[in-house]
């Protein structure tokens, strides 16, 4: 395995743990990235498939983590900065703890899989030849879509949880109507109780979540509304890397 990548891991990792320690109260976060550097270290073995998750965790999630955190620390009040981050540092955090439960499996992964021989395997080579890449959209466009679709769940997620402080059903029933026409316009606050709500779920907020369209008329009209119809069907076709032979034994 290339040294930088796990160095680079675990360097990223030791300057969150410092920009923290010059927090009070953040000593449950700290432990949980000391936890992480540990399982890191231990796993630390010449495994293809481990690199690429190193490479994806520490590019996607813990160097932006350590950016948000020198930007939160260049303000003049972090304090007062701190409550706009604090939900989403909360949400990474939980991340690196289920990254750290699943890190041990990645180095039980055959070293013959697929997924660990390079592009330039000859298995992957005549692999290849079967298969079509086929761009749907710009990058930029397909960025968007993904950040509306993203907006969607986090106003199911905000719709869930509204109402839910409420024994009365009809109250409950109001109130989640009515917030749900106010999250519409206030897409942050919808991204911010779904940010909190999935970091630490419940059993009734997934159930809601979950049968959302068939208790909610509101909801579900709603969707139909925003959501983009089929216009028209790509048939795709696959072809068989094998074919098919059979042999008949005459007695």
């Amino acid at each position: 395995m290339n040294g930088n990548v796990i160095c680079n891991t675990l360097y990223f990792l030791q300057k969150c743990q410092l920009l923290l320690s010059q927090m009070e109260g953040k000593q449950e976060w700290i432990n949980e990235i000391n936890e992480l550097q540990k399982e890191l270290e231990l796993q630390k073995i010449n495994h293809p498939l481990y690199e690429k998750c190193l490479i994806f965790i520490t590019d996607k999630i813990i160097h932006p983590f350590l950016q948000d955190l020198d930007t939160l620390f260049n303000c003049q009040d972090v304090v007062r900065e701190m409550k706009k981050y604090e939900l989403n540092f909360n949400y990474v955090i939980k991340r690196l703890s289920l990254i750290r439960e699943f890190i041990p499996n990645v180095v039980k992964v055959p070293l013959d899989d697929l997924f660990c021989k390079p592009q330039t395997d000859q298995e992957w080579i005549q692999l290849n030849r079967y298969i079509e890449y086929v761009n749907l959209d710009d990058p930029l466009s397909l960025s968007k879509q993904f950040d509306q679709f993203y907006d969607y769940i986090a106003l199911g997620a905000a719709y869930c949880t509204l109402g839910s402080k409420y024994s009365n059903p009809l109250i409950s029933l109001i109130v989640q109507n009515v917030g749900g026409a106010v999250m519409l316009v206030t897409k942050q606050t919808a991204r911010n109780i779904k940010i909190k709500e999935i970091t630490n779920p419940s059993l009734s907020f997934v159930k809601g979540l979950w049968s959302i369209q068939n208790n909610s008329t509101f909801f579900k009209n709603f969707m139909k509304l925003t959501n983009c119809k089929v216009k028209s069907h790509l048939k795709i076709h696959v072809p068989f890397l094998f074919e098919e032979h059979t042999i008949q034994i005459s007695s």
